[in-house]
C-alpha cells in the first residue's frame, strides 16, 4: 500500500511532514486494518481468546488469545438492558487476596457486571443506576445487605435455591456439633464395632503440638470478638487477621470459644477388623 505524504510550509509547525489518512481502512499507527480487527473481534465474541488463537491460523491471520482479548477489551461497550431481578456475590480475582463482585440477571442468566471490590459502596453506587431493580438475590453478607438497602430501597431483597440449601445446611451443622455426645452414642448403639474409636497413643510432642494449636485458635477468636465489639465488620476482621470469612463468621456465631470435637478417623483396617481379632 502506498500513502502520500505532505510537507507543511509552515515554520511555526512543529510537525514538518504529514502522511495522508485512511480512515475507511486502518487507524493511525495501527497495525492491523479495520477489517481485520472486525474479524477478530467477532471471532473472539463467540469462541473467546483461545478458542480464536486456534482457529486463525487455519483463516490466514494467526494471532494470540491476548490479542484477541485485548481487542474485545478495546471495543465499545454493550448496552446493558434493564434488570428486574439480579443476583449479587463475591468472587476471586486473586484466591485468598483479591476478591471482587460479580453481577448476574437471575431471568435471562447472563452476567452483567463485575465490580474491583466487594464493599457496600460500589455494589449501591451500580443499584443506583440501575433503577428497574425489584429483587436481589444475594447471600448473609453484611456489605450486600447494607449496599442493596442504600441503592435500592425499593427492592425486596432474597435468598435464591443456592443459598437457601447452604444455609439451611450450615444451621443444621451448627446444631448436630452441640450434640456431638449423642450422636456418638447413637452410632455406637447402631453400629458397636464401627464406633470404635482409635487406640492410637499421643506422644508428649504431639500433644504439646496440639495444644500450641489451640492456643493460636484461642488468640484468633479472642482477636475476632475484640475487633467486631470496635464495630469492625466481618470483612474487614478477615482482611486483617488473615482468617477465612467462614471461620471469622463461625467465630461471631458462637457464644464462647469452639473447641475442636474430638471426632476419629475412619481408617481403611476399620472394615477387617473383626476378622482379624478372629485370626
Amino acid at each position: 500500500m502506498q500513502v502520500r505524504t505532505f510537507r507543511c510550509q509552515n515554520g511555526a509547525c512543529s510537525r514538518k511532514i504529514f502522511t495522508e489518512r485512511l480512515p475507511d481502512d486502518v487507524r493511525p499507527w495501527a497495525r492491523k486494518t479495520l477489517r481485520l480487527v472486525e474479524e477478530l473481534t467477532s471471532l473472539g465474541m463467540v469462541a473467546g481468546g483461545r478458542g480464536a488463537e486456534a482457529v486463525t491460523p487455519a483463516l490466514g491471520m494467526p494471532v494470540s488469545d491476548q490479542t484477541v482479548l485485548r481487542l474485545l477489551a478495546q471495543g465499545p461497550e454493550l448496552p446493558v438492558a434493564p434488570v428486574r431481578v439480579v443476583s449479587v456475590d463475591d468472587f476471586a480475582f486473586r484466591r485468598g487476596r483479591v476478591s471482587g463482585t460479580i453481577l448476574l440477571d437471575l431471568e435471562c442468566h447472563a452476567v452483567m457486571d463485575l465490580l474491583p471490590d466487594r464493599s457496600q459502596l460500589s455494589f449501591a453506587l451500580w443499584l443506583q443506576q440501575h433503577p428497574d431493580v425489584e429483587l436481589i438475590s444475594r447471600d448473609r453478607g453484611g456489605d450486600y445487605a447494607a449496599g442493596a438497602t442504600l441503592g435500592a430501597p425499593q427492592a425486596e431483597q432474597i435468598a435464591d435455591r443456592f443459598h437457601l440449601p447452604q444455609n439451611a445446611g450450615e444451621v443444621l451443622e451448627r446444631c448436630l456439633t452441640r450434640h456431638s455426645a449423642v450422636l456418638a452414642e447413637a452410632a455406637r448403639a447402631i453400629a458397636p464395632e464401627a464406633a470404635v474409636p482409635r487406640t492410637t497413643k499421643r506422644t508428649p510432642a504431639e500433644a504439646q503440638r496440639r495444644q500450641e494449636r489451640r492456643g493460636r485458635r484461642q488468640a484468633n477468636y479472642e482477636r475476632v470478638v475484640a475487633l467486631h465489639h470496635a464495630g469492625v465488620s466481618a470483612v474487614q476482621i478477615a482482611k486483617q487477621t488473615g482468617l477465612a470469612r467462614g471461620t471469622v463468621l463461625k467465630y461471631l456465631r458462637a457464644a464462647c470459644f469452639p473447641e475442636m470435637a474430638a471426632r476419629p478417623r475412619p481408617r481403611q483396617i476399620d472394615q477387617y477388623g473383626s476378622y482379624l481379632r478372629e485370626r
